[in-house]
């Protein structure tokens, strides 16, 4: 991803799957860690975008890490999630 990006530029979608049908099914999206304030994600989608620039400079962070977490929506005491980092990478 080009550096110094605008906010609401796009930057990848993450996808996950649950075998359960129906409503316990559904996924949706969050992000978690260190740059969960950075990016923002669309909880239905899994599309990620640039939510502040400042973190954009590859000379002072030259890749990072942002951390999605995916949870069904089966009721609390037996919803699963999984969290996976998605590596951002930047070019000049």
């Amino acid at each position: 991803m080009k550096e110094n990006s605008p906010v609401g530029t796009f930057i990848t979608r993450v996808h996950a799957e649950d075998k359960d049908l129906g409503e316990f099914g559904k996924i949706s999206y969050s992000l978690v860690g260190e740059y969960k304030d950075d990016f923002t994600i669309d909880p239905e989608t899994g599309d990620i975008f640039v939510a502040k620039s400042k973190v954009l400079d590859r000379e002072t962070i030259p890749d990072l890490s942002i951390q999605v977490q995916a949870s069904d929506n089966a009721p609390e005491d037996t919803r699963r999630s999984t969290t996976v980092p998605v590596s951002i990478v930047f070019v000049g």
